[in-house]
């Protein structure tokens, strides 16, 4: 009823294809294209149903409860199993980690990269340092 009322409302210039089609089974006073008692979605699970007796009918739903049930316990595994290799992953990571100069838990030693950060500076301190030491005798070469 709201999708009568819907195109009575709507311009007929702004129709889709479908909307025109229904507008004029209206006007016509043709109700075939109106769903009675049937749905798109259920035609296939009726389809299914057909012709199956109730017994039959709980039957297809206990093996198909059963197969869940297999499927639930296969994946309960498989996350187990993604688990035990997620912890044997980062055990190595950290094993790897103190080999490189990391502490006993596994985490970097910070104060290793803050010296070495320190000397690369000492070091481009004193090339500057010395790079400007020569420019200034070579300045007073030239002045002498």
């Amino acid at each position: 009823m709201f999708y009568i009322a819907y195109i009575k409302d709507k311009e007929s210039t702004d129709y889709t294809g479908l909307e025109s089609y229904i507008a004029e089974q209206i006007e016509n006073e043709e109700i075939s294209w109106f769903p009675t008692h049937r749905a798109l979605v259920l035609k296939g699970q009726q389809e299914a149903e057909d012709g199956l007796s109730g017994g039959e009918l709980i039957d297809m739903i206990e093996e198909r409860q059963v197969e869940l049930s297999k499927t639930t316990g296969e994946m309960a595994k498989n996350i187990t199993v993604l688990e035990e290799a997620v912890k044997k992953t980062q055990k190595k990571k950290k094993e790897r980690v103190r080999i490189i100069g990391g502490s006993k838990d596994g985490t970097p030693l910070l104060k290793k990269d803050e010296e070495l950060e320190k000397e690369k500076k000492k070091k481009k301190l004193r090339a500057s340092t010395l790079l400007e030491e020569e420019i200034d005798a070579i300045n007073m070469q030239k002045i002498l």
